[in-house]
């Protein structure tokens, strides 16, 4: 598979991007119906990772990352398609990959790790929906924190929540899928490190009051996954 270039100057919506579902409009190409989520591409081969949740079986209807390509938004089809067998993971390869400065970290963390995360919350959907004109222009947002705790064989009501990170900001919906970032110091050698995938949030008591958390499978808990849509590699050698 042919690699193109990348530059650590390029803005990270190059490579962080919405996850959609389109459908055959001709003589058009290509009709957007609905927004899934947020995916990431990473690895010198351009593969792509989400939460397995916001994927959808094909009903007529084709995935596909949106992508900038001559200054405007692109549906960049999802060719192959393989989730994890228990976590909330899934790995998909798309027509045009994308390679990026962006790595799988089998590393652990811990509680009062940094992270930073930057996903497409649900207001973007909103705005696809209601304003078609932002199908042209999703606004990709910016999140930071830290990891609350690392918890492993917990059961939470949340897909696929095994082994997960509790983070100290919920991203809301929409970001389920967005990678959450191990927060270091990005530059050549220097690629930025992928340790979960956000998948959801809950709301829990802390002294009579509300708050919500969010939450990311862990990538660590996934070592020996060896998709065959990856050629029986683990996510980390991509």
């Amino acid at each position: 598979m042919a690699a193109s270039t990348h530059s650590y100057d390029d803005p990270i919506s190059k490579w962080v991007v919405p996850l959609i579902l389109v459908r055959p409009d001709p003589p058009a190409g290509l009709a957007f119906t609905s927004f899934l989520g947020t995916a990431t591409y990473f690895g010198r081969e351009g593969f792509v990772l989400t939460a397995n949740h916001v994927t959808r079986p094909s009903n007529g209807e084709r995935m596909a990352t949106m992508v900038v390509r001559d200054g405007s938004w692109h549906a960049n089809i999802v060719t192959s398609f393989e989730a994890h067998p228990e976590l909330d993971l899934a790995l998909l390869l798309t027509v045009e990959p994308r390679p990026a400065p962006i790595v799988v970290s089998f590393e652990r963390h811990f509680g009062s790790a940094p992270y930073m995360q930057w996903s497409y919350p649900q207001d973007v959907a909103y705005e696809l929906v209601l304003e078609q004109q932002a199908f042209f222009r999703p606004d990709l947002v910016y999140i930071e924190g830290y990891v609350r705790r690392r918890m492993t064989d917990i059961s939470l009501p949340l897909p696929g929540a095994k082994e997960l990170y509790e983070l100290s900001t919920p991203a809301g919906e929409g970001a389920s899928g967005s990678a959450v970032l191990a927060r270091r110091t990005v530059g050549p050698g220097r690629p930025w490190q992928i340790i979960g995938i956000y998948i959801g949030e809950r709301q829990t008591e802390a002294f009579g009051r509300p708050q919500n958390v969010g939450y990311a499978a862990r990538l660590d808990a996934c070592h020996n996954w060896r998709p065959a849509i990856a050629g029986g590699r683990t996510l980390a050698e991509l």
